[in-house]
């Protein structure tokens, strides 16, 4: 299923709307201490998110373009290796989870298939970061509930289904890739381009829940002082950055009905602003934004969701402790 913009504002509880655009005259002296609080806090978050995201984008993007055919062979390697052990019960040889992939890894390493561990890890860094960033966006939107923003429907969507692109114990192979023939895939290609998708589907995700709270808020993406952001970057990381703002800027300027404001907001032009660093050695394609035409998953209907564990110790309705009491008055 894929993703739609539309839906309700879904940003209020009883009480008025957060308006970016409020005429703070007309705000009595409390409501403007509360929310002189409340953007600060947001831009804390905006700002650690919105760079956090550009760094893990590009370490995607140059794992992508330096890995892909090392990172198949890696996959099939371990999975053949695995069809050779004895497994516990109920696992398959096939890699089924992140969870699962990060065994692999430390299973070719003992191997002495030190490359393709190698290859593994750096993949899952990657997921793992978005994983991480994912639960610190959970804390923004809830800051951003707190503050009744408009567009709450549409922001947990997509934090939702980020958080769900991340989940160490779902299969990610049962999804399909969405914009490309499934004939014209190497077989490599169709067991193992998924997993590559689902961190690609979890920055896609990432990018539109930070320009959904971008308009939400009335807050730039970037900060009127990039310096904030720059300093903690690369220079390949922050150019990437103001890609990424110039390229979800000007969707939200093309969009001809907004979902959460019903214009979008008036900004000035982005990469004027910047004094952009000298690349050196980097490719263009390392810099670039995961746009919608890429190769991303389908959503499913749902956010996708950790296996349940099965909880331990019960027999019958009493459990093991009620069966050993049991066992007493007898």
């Amino acid at each position: 299923m894929a993703d739609s913009d539309g839906g309700s504002d879904g940003g209020s509880d009883g009480g008025e709307y957060f308006e970016p655009k409020a005429d703070l005259d007309k705000l009595t002296e409390k409501q403007q201490k509360k929310r002189i609080k409340d953007i600060q806090k947001w831009r804390v978050f905006m700002d650690f998110l919105f760079r956090h995201v550009a760094i893990a984008t590009f370490k995607y993007n140059v794992f992508e373009a330096e890995n892909l055919d090392n990172f198949l062979k890696a996959m099939d390697t371990a999975e053949h290796i695995r069809s050779t052990m004895k497994l516990k019960k109920g696992e398959e040889p096939r890699i089924s989870s992140f969870r699962t992939m990060k065994d692999s890894a430390e299973l070719l390493h003992q191997r002495d298939y030190l490359q393709e561990a190698k290859v593994l890890r750096g993949f899952l860094d990657v997921s793992g970061r978005m994983k991480g960033l994912g639960m610190i966006a959970t804390g923004f939107f809830k800051a951003l509930k707190k503050g009744k923003v408009r567009g709450l429907d549409k922001l947990k969507y997509y934090v939702d289904f980020w958080k769900g692109f991340c989940i160490r114990t779902y299969d990610y192979g049962q999804l399909a890739m969405r914009g490309v023939d499934p004939d014209s895939l190497s077989e490599l290609d169709k067991r193992f381009l998924p997993w590559l998708c689902a961190a690609k589907t979890a920055i896609n995700l990432s990018q539109k829940f930070l320009r959904r709270s971008s308009e939400a808020t009335g807050l730039d993406l970037m900060s009127d002082d990039p310096a904030t952001i720059q300093k903690h970057m690369k220079a390949a990381e922050f150019i990437l950055a103001t890609k990424m703002e110039e390229m979800l800027f000007e969707r939200v300027r093309q969009e001809t009905k907004s979902f959460l404001l019903g214009t979008p907001l008036q900004q000035a032009e982005k990469t004027k602003r910047y004094d952009l660093p000298e690349l050196v050695d980097v490719d263009l394609a390392w810099i670039q934004p995961i746009r919608d035409d890429a190769l991303l998953l389908q959503l499913p209907e749902e956010p996708p969701k950790d296996k349940k564990k099965g909880k331990k110790g019960k027999k019958g309705k009493g459990g093991a402790a009620g069966a050993k009491k049991k066992k007493k008055k007898k």
